[in-house]
Parts: structure tokens; sequence; C-alpha cells
């Protein structure tokens, strides 16, 4: 069936106003095959007007499919003297529906096919038909035989059954006049066959008409269910109209959605990048914090060295003279003790600075606690800073501690009694240059009191 449909197709395309898409879905309507028989017939013969089904119109297309029938039937029966059962060959609800697989439609095509190689202008055709492809040619041909094969000549009496009522009163009379002359036996004969003729035209007659009381009624059950269509129709076009509110809103929904997202997002990156920065500052305060810490064991080391000397002095009291001389000599050493005490100004400078970060850091740290809103990261900050102060206040503690040990040992220091005059030579070897450790002693000096004033601010 597939090759008798593709050439179906091909043909209609000889047609001006029966071309069409190659789908032979498209003549379910019957518009293609309307067009191409209302070409054949030509303007002597009235056709009704077909109208294109779109969608699933199958009603529509039904009815479009007995116009057809209807047009097929007139046109064999006037212009070809032929007629044919064309219901017995085509179901037309199931052709409207498409579930005859265009079984209808073919058969309807094949009908067309017949009308185009028996009408007066079918040397037209045939000449359209030869001009295909040879495999085209052999399937129309076949098929042209197959729907001659399906036609018989009209029966005129079915068209009008009492078109001969003056020739039965007629014949009626003749034969009175011959039962008084003598009739014969031919004319009673003749009369009998002509009334078995009559009572065949009206058998056909009643037949015609019980067809169509039942296309009557069938085409009342298709009204009912067109009705029923219809509302079902506009019951699914209200549901259409809730389906198309629902998803304006809910698209209404997702662009507030997206623009949430968006800030969400937005804010999300500027913590982001607060917390980078947070990181960044103290990273840069921790290598601050290890430089003071280097700086404060520098000066621890200093106090001790300083203790050390001051006891190397005491023991070098006894050479007064020599010191003397070497006061010039003490005082350039002083302005370098300046120096580093300008130098240990810094260290405290640098730790104010540090502290003044810490603080800087503690407050960026609660604002990001403020920002994220996470109780329990505030609370392991707490503990932490509660940690910090607890050692920074045991660190305070050792180191009173640790100036109060230095400053007993420098009062010990200072109660010792000075060396005798007969012991100095032997230690002569010991403190060879005393100006040199009397000079180490008043920059050690100088820089304890710069740690006890540091121990006094870190208290």
């Amino acid at each position: 069936m597939a090759a008798e449909q593709a050439a179906i197709l091909k043909w209609l395309d000889t047609f001006p106003n029966a071309a069409g898409p190659a789908d032979f879905s498209s003549l379910n309507d019957g518009t293609r095959l309307a067009a191409a028989l209302r070409t054949i017939a030509g303007d002597g013969y009235a056709f009704p007007e077909l109208q294109a089904a779109d969608g699933d119109s199958w009603v529509l297309r039904s009815s479009n499919l007995k116009k057809l029938i209807r047009a097929l039937r007139n046109f064999y029966n006037e212009a070809l003297d032929k007629d044919a059962d064309f219901e017995a060959h085509v179901d037309v609800g199931a052709a409207a529906k498409g579930e005859d697989g265009g079984a209808g439609a073919l058969a309807l095509a094949r009908f067309v096919l017949g009308c185009a190689v028996e009408c007066e202008a079918k040397q037209t055709y045939v000449q359209a038909l030869m001009a295909l492809d040879v495999e085209t040619q052999t399937v129309l041909m076949r098929m042209i035989q197959e729907v001659m094969a399906l036609t018989h000549p009209a029966s005129r009496g079915a068209a009008d059954p009492f078109s001969n009522e003056e020739d039965l009163d007629g014949g009626a009379a003749g034969a009175g006049g011959g039962a008084d002359g003598g009739a014969s036996g031919e004319a009673l004969g003749a009369l009998q066959a002509e009334l078995g003729r009559k009572d065949e035209a009206l058998r056909a007659l009643q037949e015609e008409l019980a067809r169509v009381k039942a296309e009557t009624a069938q085409q009342a059950r298709l009204g009912e269910e067109a009705a029923e269509a219809g509302l079902e129709l506009e019951r699914l076009r209200m549901e259409l109209r809730k389906s198309e509110v629902a998803i304006t809103d809910l698209e209404v929904a997702i662009e507030r959605s997206k623009a949430e997202t968006a800030d969400a997002r937005k804010a999300t990156e500027a913590a982001q990048e607060q917390r980078k920065q947070l990181a960044a500052d103290a990273e840069g305060l921790a290598e601050e914090v290890d430089v003071l810490r280097g700086k404060e064991d520098q000066l621890a080391r200093c106090e001790a060295q300083m203790e050390r000397m001051r006891g190397r002095l005491e023991q070098l009291s006894v050479y007064p003279k020599r010191l003397e001389e070497q006061d010039a000599k003490a005082a350039e050493y002083f302005q370098q003790v300046l120096a580093l005490e300008a130098e240990v100004k810094e260290v405290a400078a640098l730790r104010t600075r540090a502290e003044q970060y810490k603080e800087k850091a503690s407050k960026a740290e609660q604002d990001k606690f403020d920002a994220l809103s996470d109780a329990a990261v505030k609370e392991a900050e707490i503990l932490r800073l509660r940690g910090e102060r607890d050692e920074a206040a045991s660190e305070r503690a050792l180191l009173e501690e640790r100036i109060a040990s230095l400053r007993e040992e420098v009062r010990a220091a200072n109660e010792r009694p000075s060396m005798s005059g007969d012991a100095a030579p032997a230690d002569t070897g010991v403190f060879g240059d005393a100006m040199e450790l009397r000079e180490k002693a008043l920059r050690l000096e100088h820089e304890n009191a710069v740690l006890r004033q540091e121990a006094a601010n870190l208290r």
C-alpha cells in the first residue's frame, strides 16, 4: 500500500490545485482529492465546498469525505453513466479519525483516478500520467484496472422510477382494446415485463430510502458526538486558561526567586571578600607579633648582660683613674645607647600598633560573627579571646616576677662590699679593660630602665 500511496501523491502533483505535501495523511480530509475531481469534471458540474480540517477535527473530515463520495457518485452517474458501491470500500468514520492507515483515502483516490482516465478529456490526463516515472506508471495502471472492475453501468430506472407512467397507462388501454378485438399474447408479456421493471425500480428506491435514513441517523449521532466534543473542547479551554494563569504565577514566582538568589549570591560574595581581607590582616598582625616577641627576647638578653656587667664593674672599682680616662669614650657609647633607646621606643610603638591591630582583628571577627549569625562561632571566639587574655595575664605575672627578681639581684649586688686593693692585681687578667665594662654597664643600665618602663606599661 505504501507504493500505491506514493504513486497517488505524485499523480496529484500534476494538478496545480491539488498539489501538496508529500504526506498521504494530507488526503484524509478529502480537499486535495476534491480539487482534482473538480478539475477533471470541469465547469459543467457543481461540487459542494469542502473546508480544510485543522488539528483533530475528525467531524469536519467526515463531512468532507461524505460530500466527496456524493460528488463521485454524481459524476460517475451523469458523466460516465456508471456507478459503484463507494461506501463498501470506504469506512468514513475510520478514515476521518485516521484509524484505517489511509485505506479510505486510497480507495477514494482510485475512484478519482478512474474519473480522469474515462472522462471526455482523458487524453490530457493519460499524457500527464505517461510523463511520470515507469514505476509510478505501473502502479497507477494496476489501480486503474482495479477501479474499472469495481464500477458497473448505472441503472437509469432507479433515478426516476415513475418516468414511464404514461407508457404504462397506454399499454393498459391497448391491452383492453386487444381484448375486445382479440389482443395477442405478446402485448400481455410486454406489459408484465414493464411491471417487473417498475417493481425493481420501486425496490431500489426503498433501499435508497433506507440508506438515506441510515445516513440521517448516523448524521444525528455524529451531531450529538459533535455537541459532546464541543462541550469537551470548552471544558479543555477552561482548563487551559487555568493552566495558563497558574503558569504565569509560577513564572513570576520563579523570577522573584531568581532575584532573591542573585541578592543572596552577592551578599555571600561580599562576605567572602571581607573574610579574605580579615584573614590577610590577621596574617599581617601575626607577623608583627612575631617580630615584637623577638624584640622582647633581645631585651631580656640585654638585661641579663647588664646585670653581669654591673657585677664585673663593682669588682673593678679599684681602677678609678682608668675609668676617668675613658669618660669621653663612654660618652660616645652613650650616644649609641640613646640610639638604642630610640629603637626600643619604636618597639614600644610597634607593640602599641600590634594592640591596635588586635583590637581591629577582634572587631572584624565580631562583625563577621554578626553577619553570619553563628552562635557557635561566637562562643569559640569568646573562648579564644579569654584564653589570650589569660595567657597575657600569665605573661604579665611572669614578667613582673622576673623584674622583681632582677631588682633583688641588683639590690644584692649594690650591697656587696667592694674588693680590697690586694685582691685587684689577682683579677687584672680577668677584667683587663674596666672602662669598656663601665661603658657596657651604662648601656645595660639604660636598657634596664627602658625595660622597666615597658614593664610598667604592661601593668
